[in-house]
């Protein structure tokens, strides 16, 4: 009767050692399974403010060159004398807000949602070539001239 008793005290002492352990080994899966998660979501992060940055760069150069262009023109009307007539100083000013409102967008950038950045970063990418070319004609047509 004691050899029973002692196989049953064993036997349940195995089963509650065995069920210890398969917690214990559901914690440490849930652990690492969290730390997977918590990692592609560092990864994603980081891809993130990669891009933020790569875009804030490329729109700063761009109104960057449209500045010096501008500058350049700007100072060439002041040694001829020359005045622009208003169809041309409407298209100007209208390139000088198009320019500012890219710039302020390029400071909100930091701002968009993960959810909405691809379409953000899709369009200021977009009105950032229209404008690319529309500088581009512009200064182009006034070299004719």
């Amino acid at each position: 009767m004691k050899t029973i008793n002692n196989q049953v005290l064993i036997l349940a002492s195995l089963l509650f050692l065995f069920s210890f352990n398969a917690c214990d080994m559901d914690n440490q899966d849930n652990n690492d399974e969290k730390s997977k998660l918590e990692q592609k979501v560092d990864q994603f992060k980081n891809k993130l403010k990669a891009e933020q940055k790569e875009l804030k760069a490329e729109l700063n150069e761009t109104l960057n060159e449209f500045k010096d262009e501008l500058n350049d023109f700007e100072e060439k009307l002041d040694d001829s004398g020359e005045k622009l007539d208003e169809n041309r100083q409407k298209v100007l000013d209208n390139l000088k807000k198009q320019g500012e409102l890219i710039e302020e967008k390029t400071k909100n950038a930091k701002n968009i949602s993960e959810e909405n950045w691809e379409e953000f970063k899709s369009n200021l990418e977009q009105e950032r070539e229209d404008f690319k070319e529309a500088v581009k004609e512009f200064f182009e047509s006034e070299e004719e001239k």
